[in-house]
């Protein structure tokens, strides 16, 4: 076999163990929970008493006006303790994250994504912060709270 085809097999061999990896990471390691379906209308959410131990801060990364507090009295109803809303220090960003701020097995994220249906959840522990979870609103939201808030009415 000559130089040019044992690098050209190096290459494909490469290739096809990057798409078996990458299959592996975003397949296993970051794929959503098994979700119930989401009802189509919000308020066919049931509150549940374990919502009001969840502390929860909504930041707005979308750009869009008035949106965390818009899911704050979203999540509000149906019982969540939201502590703060307010604007994404960071500025936008495309995807919206849940991220537990106690849990490395995201136990208080975990719960808030069953109901949101949101894939993407982070863990990054601040104990300055008196909450378990900080909900990051990207430019992405209404695949996740669109068909909610939109019966929300700011007063």
């Amino acid at each position: 076999m000559n130089r040019l085809a044992k690098v050209w097999i190096s290459l494909m061999a490469l290739a096809a163990i990057s798409a078996v990896g990458a299959v592996l990471y975003f397949g296993v390691f970051h794929s959503p929970l098994q979700n119930p379906e989401l009802p189509e209308n919000p308020w066919e959410i049931q509150p549940d008493s374990s919502y009001r131990k969840i502390r929860v801060e909504v930041l707005n990364a979308s750009g869009v006006r008035d949106l965390a507090r818009k899911t704050t009295m979203f999540l509000r109803d149906l019982g969540f303790d939201v502590v703060f809303y307010g604007n994404y220090p960071k500025g936008t960003v495309a995807h919206t994250v849940i991220v537990d701020r106690v849990s490395p097995e995201y136990k208080n994220a975990k719960i808030l994504q069953r109901i949101l249906g949101v894939p993407v959840l982070d863990y990054e522990r601040d104990p300055d912060k008196l909450l378990e979870v900080s909900l990051v609103l990207g430019k992405d939201y209404k695949k996740y709270l669109g068909r909610y808030l939109k019966d929300v009415v700011l007063y």
